[in-house]
């Protein structure tokens, strides 16, 4: 295959991958097809743009350590505001 229909194709199936991610959360709500389908075409449209395999892994390092810092702070305002109490129903 040629380089430009290699990147068309990561795009298409990140794309897609992100749509079915998108109809998991709002119209077939659970841990179903969509989702699985979705996680799967997102991870190979990655795969199919990266350069090699360090650089997948280290922007999956530094995704992963984003998300669980962002997470923490998430977690100490929501008990600084308490927020859990504004948002929790009765």
């Amino acid at each position: 295959m040629t380089p430009t229909l290699v990147t068309w194709l990561a795009i298409l199936a990140f794309l897609l991958g992100l749509i079915a991610l998108v109809m998991e959360v709002f119209i077939f709500p659970g841990f179903g097809a969509p989702g699985i389908i979705g996680v799967i075409l997102v991870g190979w449209g990655i795969l199919l743009i990266a350069v090699d395999v360090t650089q997948i892994m280290s922007a999956l390092v530094l995704a992963l350590i984003a998300s669980i810092v962002v997470f923490v702070i998430g977690l100490k305002l929501m008990s600084r505001y308490r927020m859990w109490q504004r948002i929790a129903l009765h």
